[in-house]
């Protein structure tokens, strides 16, 4: 038997005429291709980069994908299908909406594979596919199969791609991560996470976690195992991180660089909206920032756009807070409504979806509005998005972040970072394109 396993990408990426050097590897494709028993052949396609074969033969496809590559990979799954080829779709999209999955899909395996996968294997050499699979309990995080091998001599950037923990225990209102993993979260033995590290051999690595500081004393644990093996990191924490620190004291000595924090906005009633109050317990966001800073630790703050108390007025106040706290890079994102969210639920029943059901529509891109917003109409959101966007990686907004001592340009890891990080959307821009 062979099985093709795909992560499917937007549908924009496929327009690149080459592939960016800072491609990732996909590890839900690694855990994938570890859970399938050694009896069976597996191949793996990235497709943001990677043509398919359609007519090459094969027993069964597995598409893993999130909501923007869900037309994409309905694409790919019709043609396969129109084969005879069986399809199992699943990833965050199939999970947070399945009877749409299906149609496109001989089966929808939602959550997490793990106890799962093999079962579907088993069940395509029978024939007797399932339509639905799901685990009802969370999988342990203990002795996971991870093949990387599939990885090999496709050219990803060299950095070691590990998972340290699964899910968030927060239950913000836009956000899908609690949802797919059923409202739980849950870490691996810090040793096992080493001794991980150590066998990939890469001395920069991204752990793939939603939250690594989650739990704080799970994640100190973890820091320690990390000090002797000199690696340097980053990943995702929440701003309550500055809160302890202990924490903070050995996320710097066990190497990490820098970590995304939803900031969100910058104005409380927004962050009240959505449920995240949490982001400025105790301390304001600017303490919160001014304490990573503090243990040379660069934040790529990500922010909605759009949010109900947001203005055009209170947006510039955002892009002058973003590039007065020297953030290492931001992300300017528009308060998406993601199926399966209770945002969504909210804005379905305030009848404020002005693109039904957007990330199947054609004309949807990147960049655009598919809500109605109170403070600006959204074509108004649209452009201010762009401007925010050129004036924090414009010349002037990159001096005044990068000559930082304390993080930006601390030391050739820092600047190596903030080069990554900054470079390619300056270059984006100058060139005039506002795809980001």
């Amino acid at each position: 038997m062979k099985v093709t396993l795909i992560m499917a990408s937007s549908i924009e990426n496929k327009d690149l005429k080459e592939k960016p050097f800072w491609f990732l590897q996909p590890l839900t494709l690694a855990y994938l291709a570890g859970l399938t028993p050694p009896r069976v052949e597996v191949q793996a396609i990235d497709d943001r980069f990677e043509p398919i074969d359609y007519d090459e033969p094969r027993d069964l496809v597995g598409i893993s994908f999130h909501t923007f590559a869900a037309r994409r990979a309905y694409q790919i799954a019709d043609e396969f299908r129109k084969r005879g080829t069986r399809v199992v779709l699943g990833g965050h999209h199939a999970t947070l909406a399945p009877q749409e999955a299906i149609r496109h899909a001989d089966a929808v395996l939602t959550g997490e594979a793990e106890g799962v996968w093999e079962q579907v294997i088993r069940d395509a050499e029978r024939g007797q596919l399932q339509r639905f699979y799901r685990r009802d309990t969370s999988a342990p995080l203990s002795d996971l199969r991870i093949n990387r091998s599939i990885f090999d001599d496709k050219g990803y950037a060299p950095i070691g791609m590990v998972e340290a923990t699964r899910g968030c225990p927060h239950l913000c209102d836009f956000c899908s991560v609690s949802t797919f993993y059923n409202h739980s979260f849950r870490y691996r033995s810090p040793r096992d996470v080493a001794e991980e590290v150590e066998r990939i051999g890469r001395k920069f690595v991204f752990f793939v976690d939603d939250n690594i500081t989650a739990d704080r004393e799970a994640a100190k644990a973890l820091f320690r195992e990390l000090i002797p093996l000199k690696i340097r990191w980053v990943s995702q924490a929440s701003l309550q991180t500055a809160q302890d620190p202990e924490l903070m004291r050995l996320m710097q000595a066990s190497g990490c660089l820098g970590v995304l924090a939803g900031i969100e906005s910058i104005e409380p009633a927004n962050l009240r909206q959505v449920n995240k109050s949490w982001n400025i317990a105790n301390r304001s966001l600017a303490e919160s920032l001014g304490i990573f800073r503090e243990h040379g630790i660069g934040i790529l703050g990500s922010f909605f756009l759009g949010m109900d108390g947001d203005t055009p007025e209170s947006l510039n106040r955002m892009v002058e807070f973003a590039r007065s706290q020297h953030l290492l890079a931001a992300l300017f994102n528009l308060f998406t409504p993601y199926p399966g969210t209770k945002l969504h639920e909210t804005f379905t029943r305030e009848g404020r979806i002005r693109i039904q059901d957007w990330w199947l529509n054609p004309e949807y891109k990147y960049g655009k509005v598919v809500f109605h917003p109170k403070g600006m109409s959204a074509e108004e959101l649209e452009e201010t998005r762009v401007r925010l966007y050129r004036e924090f990686y414009g010349i002037p907004s990159l001096a005044q972040r990068f000559f930082d001592t304390r993080v930006n340009c601390r030391d050739a890891w820092h600047i190596y970072l903030f080069a990554a990080m900054n470079l390619p959307a300056f270059r984006r821009f100058r060139e005039g394109r506002d795809e980001m």
